[in-house]
């Protein structure tokens, strides 16, 4: 489930008249300009230049109260001329109101009066991880300034932008900052939030209990954190090792186990994921897929009347998002273990009963409703919301968002309507955050493969799923083991090698090319697209055999992402084989010769031993 950002709620700004006639915000016009300076270590020092310029020649104000929800001041101070102003402050139920009393009064319509608040905030910010973040809620009323303006000044040493939203209206460096400005339309809708890093780190621990209830073996699987285009995984102990390890149709690692009759067995999976805020590789779409991506299940039913009735005043993936972020409510008496899970049409119909799946759930079959390819997520988000921390601390309940399909990008694109809704505005659409963990994915089956965390035994079930911020492992290269054999040691065109390529490494391995040498002869062999962890392909190379070894390479050499495996002797093997093939045509052609002129010997042999018989029976008649 989700834990919201404990950060500032809100800024609301009410202006009095010494008149107290109405809301000087129907009399004044107010321009703005709210100043976010970070320090090193995540204060914020934060400046209200504020300008009020009268709009009726009878009134003037005498003060301006600015009231913060949620909110932990320091060294609240406000100026008009360089002079310090009197605040009165006022604690209420989750708000402060500071009450600016002006010296003064500045009269006649078209007059102004400018003056500034400056305070310290530490709950704007923090270092999450390897990551600094900062989250500033939305504008409260946009409508009660003429003129905003807002901009945040980071410490260079925060590191490169990661993601910011909404979009800056211009950047610039200064010293050892670079400040990103933003004006009213940008900030009417959502706040700022944005991070700084190149990536986040997770390590995690989880553990997984299978049982065999036959009396035969049976095998079992489940599933590892994935590999996603924001995603790298290490898997650095599996224990103990799968059999296999491969990728089902929806992009899920599943880990095949044979289990015995009546065992049952423990396994606990080690690792690392690197979170990043773009997407690393695009993701093409076939039409099949398409297809599949945008039909209705059994929770995400799209063709229903209920739900083709919302999605009809729905354009796109980003009004489908507001749309839940407005009129869902999310449903804290909800977040339990084994919860019961209510699918589109019901959370339509209940829409103040939500959790994370109502809202990932109706997301996804508005989508698909539209024709826009849209899949859930199971995993982990990182919060500090303290309302939902303690169960997770228990019990495994974790998080569940929405990925829709970009055709622009080619790319699933995350996005979470649930955090959303529960941040008090802050965008998780056009950029999510770097806090969410991808467990499994449900894109054709919308409960299956279950997360980790599901694979229990017992009526206790123990916690079992362990997620903390981490660091890289030191050694993150792949590793790949080679070994070849000849399938065929003599052929009339070749003799054929067979390469296995074995990954013994904790990462998957993408786009690898084979490279293959006949001595110094270069031969191009097809990509392997993937290979996972625990995993194994093979390949054929096929090596020329000419007559006299004139083309036959002497070694054939194979190399694999550093490794390489070397088979010596062709040439000389198919000398020998020529020679003894040459050697044995030879003694094939002596005997047949032998034969034939021992047979012509034979013959004149027999002609001659007939010749004086013939002969005197001629002499006896030519007597007669």
């Amino acid at each position: 489930m989700l834990k919201k950002f404990y950060l500032i709620a809100a800024f609301l700004i009410v202006f009095l008249s010494s008149a107290g006639r109405l809301n000087a915000a129907s009399e004044f016009a107010v321009d703005a300009n709210v100043n976010y300076i970070f320090q090193q270590n995540g204060i914020a020092n934060i400046t209200h230049d504020i300008t009020l310029e009268n709009l009726y020649s009878n009134l003037y104000a005498t003060s301006y109260t600015l009231t913060l929800e949620n909110v932990k001041t320091q060294n609240l101070a406000a100026f008009e001329d360089n002079k310090e102003l009197l605040v009165e402050k006022s604690v209420g139920e989750g708000k402060t109101d500071y009450k600016i009393l002006f010296d003064q009064g500045v009269v006649g319509k078209g007059s102004k009066r400018n003056f500034k608040i400056t305070f310290d905030v530490e709950d704007v910010s923090s270092k999450t991880g390897t990551v600094w973040e900062i989250a500033i809620p939305k504008l409260g009323n946009s409508d009660s300034f003429r003129e905003y303006k807002a901009s945040i000044s980071v410490p260079v040493s925060f590191g490169e932008l990661s993601y910011i939203s909404p979009k800056y209206l211009s950047v610039n460096k200064l010293d050892d900052n670079v400040i990103y400005s933003f004006n009213k339309e940008a900030l009417a809708n959502f706040g700022i939030s944005a991070g700084f890093g190149d990536f986040q780190v997770f390590s995690y621990t989880l553990n997984y209990h299978l049982e065999n209830p036959l009396s035969r073996y049976q095998q079992q699987s489940i599933p590892v954190p994935p590999d996603t285009s924001f995603q790298k995984v290490f898997l650095e102990n599996v224990s103990p090792a799968p059999k296999k390890l491969q990728e089902d149709s929806n992009g899920n690692w599943l880990a095949f186990y044979d289990l015995k009759p009546r065992e049952k067995l423990d396994i606990v999976v080690v690792g690392t994921v690197q979170i990043f805020a773009e997407p690393r590789f695009g993701n093409p779409l076939s039409d099949e897929e398409i297809s599949l991506y945008t039909s209705a299940t059994n929770y995400w039913q799209a063709t229903d009347p209920v739900v083709e009735l919302v999605a009809k005043d729905l354009s796109d993936a980003k009004s489908i998002y507001n749309y839940l972020v407005t009129t869902f409510k999310y449903d804290y008496e909800r977040v339990k273990p084994n919860m019961k899970r209510l699918g589109a049409i019901q959370a339509l119909l209940n829409p103040t009963n939500a959790i994370c799946t109502e809202f990932t759930d109706t997301f996804i079959a508005l989508a698909r409703s539209k024709g826009i390819p849209a899949r859930e997520i199971n995993g982990f988000a990182y919060t500090e919301n303290p309302d939902i921390q303690p169960l997770g601390l228990v019990a495994d309940v974790l998080h569940a968002w929405p990925e829709y399909y970009s055709f622009d990008k080619n790319a699933w694109i995350p996005v979470d309507p649930t955090w959303g809704n529960t941040t008090g505005g802050v965008d998780f659409f056009d950029k999510l955050d770097l806090r969410h963990f991808t467990f499994v994915i449900h894109a054709t089956d919308s409960e299956n493969p279950p997360p980790p965390g599901s694979y229990k035994l017992g009526p206790n079930p123990q916690k079992d799923v362990f997620v903390s911020f981490g660091k890289l492992p030191d050694n993150k290269t792949p590793s790949i083991k080679l070994t070849a054999k000849k399938k065929a040691n003599l052929a009339i065109n070749n003799s054929i090698i067979e390469v296995l390529i074995q990954n013994t490494g904790m990462v998957g391995v993408y786009n690898i090319v084979p490279k293959v040498y006949f001595d110094d002869l270069k031969i191009d062999l097809d990509p392997i697209t993937k290979l996972l962890p625990f995993s194994q392909t093979s390949v054929d190379v096929r090596v020329p055999i000419t007559f006299l070894g004139l083309n036959t390479p002497d070694k054939v050499k194979i190399v694999v992402l550093g490794e390489e495996f070397t088979i010596y002797g062709f040439k000389t093997k198919v000398l020998l084989d020529s020679f003894l093939a040459f050697l044995i045509l030879l003694i094939i052609i002596t005997c047949t010769v032998l034969i034939y002129l021992n047979r012509e010997n034979l013959l004149k042999i027999g002609k001659a031993r007939h010749a004086p018989i013939i002969d005197q029976k001629k002499n006896s008649i030519n007597k007669k």
